[in-house]
């Protein structure tokens, strides 16, 4: 088991996950609703957390085996699952 490779790809996975929460900060952008802060903040957030767990697990060998690759799956879905919601959750923190 290697906890390197995997949590650098979960960097990256949360990486691209922020790159897709851009679609819905530029629909608010757009439309000019009052929610573009938290969307910025939420993010801000997801793309920090990718970029920090890339930058301090990277590895050069990134081969996993099958097990590995469960656990990145599964961790995914965590992650997003936890990422995605944010600008919902943060809307109380941070009101218009």
């Amino acid at each position: 088991m290697r906890p390197r490779a995997i949590l650098q790809i979960m960097g990256v996975i949360n990486m691209v996950v922020a790159i897709a929460m851009l679609a819905p900060l530029c629909v608010s952008l757009f439309f000019n609703d009052g929610d573009t802060k938290t969307f910025v903040i939420s993010v801000a957030i997801t793309a920090a957390v990718g970029l920090f767990l890339y930058m301090v697990f990277r590895t050069k060998d990134i081969e996993i085996s099958h097990r590995e690759g469960f656990i990145v799956v599964a961790a995914s879905w965590l992650c997003a699952s936890f990422s995605v919601p944010c600008p919902t959750t943060s809307q109380a923190c941070f009101p218009r």
